[in-house]
């Protein structure tokens, strides 16, 4: 199967045929943001205005700032190699381990808690990129705020791509940076 996200839904395509998913199938929120299929198979979606939503016996159900995630606006997702999953929010970074989020926010050490996106770093940490916060990584339950890599927009981080060395390219508003070793 092929997912397909938009603003205005989530489509399947098997087959040769789309089908659509909405409130029947347990899909509340059509604003789609990233899709994410872990390593047993389950399907994750993170929504503008639903939280999380996840495909399993053949029907969606949510995880939202009712079941401990910090806010419903999720916007990308991360499997760590230790099967966790990390959630970049509008309320910071949320680790979900097994049935419980531990929610990381500015009181911990975030540069902002609108966290575009999350990828994962060479030892099992987490970068993440934020909306004016610059660059944070997570590692053990620490998160270290490393700020903009550049001047201006360059704080706006719209995308991580983690290379094998142990830097990280980073996609800003002022263009491409890498940070690595410290700088």
């Amino acid at each position: 199967s092929l997912w397909i996200g938009s603003r205005g839904g989530l489509l399947r395509w098997r087959d040769g045929k789309a089908m659509s998913f909405g409130p029947e199938s347990g899909f509340r929120f059509p604003a789609t943001r990233s899709i994410l299929t872990d390593r047993d198979g389950q399907l994750w979606v993170a929504t503008a205005g639903g939280g999380l939503h996840r495909w399993r016996d053949g029907r969606f159900d949510s995880l939202d700032s009712l079941s401990g995630l910090s806010t419903d606006i999720a916007w990308s997702l991360l499997e760590d190699r230790s099967g966790n999953l990390w959630v970049g929010t509008t309320g910071g970074v949320c680790r979900l381990r097994d049935t419980t989020f531990v929610n990381y926010t500015r009181r911990d050490g975030l540069g902002s808690e609108f966290v575009w996106t999350v990828a994962p770093d060479a030892d099992g940490g987490v970068w993440a990129g934020s909306n004016g916060g610059g660059l944070d990584h997570i590692v053990d339950g620490r998160v270290q705020s490393l700020g903009a890599p550049g001047p201006g927009r360059a704080s706006i981080i719209h995308s991580l791509l983690p290379e094998a060395d142990g830097g990280v390219l980073l996609g800003t508003r002022a263009g491409l940076y890498r940070y690595r070793n410290g700088r």
